[in-house]
């Protein structure tokens, strides 16, 4: 039946214009739920994208400084003064000058490690706990570095000779063959560097569909 039926002209016209105006608001407010929706959608595909571009930077920036300090090639200009005046150099005494040649090297990296873990809650809720905790292994085996300088430091310090009568010479020898890479991508070899490479593999494609 007619809305009309039944009423005055008027009545009717008045009647039609309320029913334009409620259908009106029904559609003005499923275009605004739409909008809110899809503007919801894309920028979540924007702080996602944000998130997981920011990750990748940051992870090649620290995978760059992780190989460099690791560079074979040592500069003069490294070792402290004393170190380099010093002809006959005791244990200590070189003990010493490789110390502040690795402390200055981790202070490189020391920065990136800190600006990965405070990426990693932000990580974690925009992109997945996946990602979070491959930020986290990526960080933490990146950190092993400092540990390996702080061995060698040690070895160098005792000697040779009482470094021989060590009980785990495999470890011996994985401390050294930690602490340089070549700077060649392709011919990185080492243990370390392929623990390395595999988890910055892992992280790179866990947060690569987000970009």
């Amino acid at each position: 039946m007619s809305i009309c039926t039944g009423y005055p002209w008027t009545d009717c016209v008045t009647s039609i214009g309320t029913a334009i105006g409620a259908f009106g608001t029904v559609v003005t407010a499923g275009v605004a739920w739409y909008i809110a929706a899809t503007w919801r959608q894309s920028l979540s595909h924007s702080t996602a994208h944000d998130v997981a571009t920011k990750v990748l930077e940051d992870a090649r920036l620290f995978r760059y400084l992780f190989y460099d300090a690791r560079n074979p090639f040592y500069g003069a200009g490294e070792f402290p003064a004393v170190y380099s005046a010093t002809r006959d150099r005791t244990a200590e005494g070189e003990a010493f000058g490789w110390m502040i040649v690795y402390q200055h090297r981790w202070k490189l990296i020391e920065p990136q490690v800190l600006e990965l873990a405070k990426l990693r809650a932000r990580a974690g809720a925009v992109l997945g706990e996946d990602v979070a905790t491959a930020i986290e292994q990526l960080a933490k085996k990146g950190r092993e570095l400092q540990n390996f300088m702080d061995q060698r430091v040690e070895q160098i310090r005792s000697g040779p000779e009482i470094v021989a009568m060590w009980p785990d010479q495999a470890w011996i020898e994985r401390v050294q063959q930690s602490l340089v890479a070549n700077p060649d991508p392709g011919a990185r070899d080492d243990t370390y560097s392929g623990e390395f490479e595999e988890r910055f593999q892992c992280l790179e494609n866990l947060v690569r569909p987000f970009i």
